[in-house]
């Protein structure tokens, strides 16, 4: 069963099912734990979501009242629902492909045409290709930014979430050689690495969850 209900006064926050805190409660508090799951458990099996509503609504006071220190804040709830909504580091990887493309060319015709110097922001396809680079950096670090704040803590403690590290890490590196040399070639692999670090990261042997 789903564990609904916290145990009141546990020093570990322990949540479990209804029949299982029953016997860690007082008189008032089992009224009150059985009026919420009655509600709602009465509401399902009936289909009356008037009756679901209510059972919702009597369990969260109860979770509120006895599990407030580990219900997560509005702001956690709401950096978790636009991240999972966004998919934005999914979506990050399209501009970093577009910079792969896009300044590849820029520098084997720079390397032919002009022995490999620097190149100018001038350029309109290499100014383009920073800004896919860039855009697509910013992206990543603002979906970072909302797992960290949904997840409480700095999110590297499993694979997926250092692979996401590695992958902004490997990104800024390759802004950062690129800015300092202007050879298009740190940007563009930068781009398809973290493209393939972002793809590995969200095979399925990596557990995306936010815990």
């Amino acid at each position: 069963g789903l564990r609904f209900y916290p145990v009141p006064g546990d020093e570990n926050n322990t949540w479990k099912v209804h029949q299982e805190v029953r016997s860690s409660l007082d008189p008032q508090q089992t009224a009150q734990y059985d009026a919420a799951y009655g509600a709602l458990s009465a509401g399902i099996r009936t289909g009356d979501n008037s009756q679901i509503m209510a059972g919702i609504i009597q369990t969260a006071d109860i979770q509120r009242e006895f599990g407030a220190e580990v219900i997560p804040s509005k702001s956690r709830i709401d950096a978790e629902l636009a991240y999972n909504r966004g998919h934005i580091f999914s979506w990050s990887m399209v501009p970093f492909l577009g910079a792969f493309f896009v300044m590849m060319p820029v520098f084997l015709v720079n390397l032919f045409r002009n022995q490999g110097r620097p190149l100018s922001f001038r350029n309109p396809f290499y100014s383009l290709g920073l800004l896919f680079h860039v855009s697509a950096f910013g992206m990543g670090i603002f979906a970072y930014v909302l797992r960290w704040i949904a997840s409480g803590r700095a999110p590297i403690s499993n694979g997926h979430e250092s692979l996401l590290f590695i992958a902004l890490a490997v990104a800024l590196a390759g802004l950062i050689f690129e800015l300092i040399y202007r050879m298009s070639v740190p940007a563009a692999l930068g781009g398809l690495l973290t493209v393939i670090v972002l793809g590995v990261s969200m095979l399925s042997t990596f557990d995306p969850a936010i815990g």
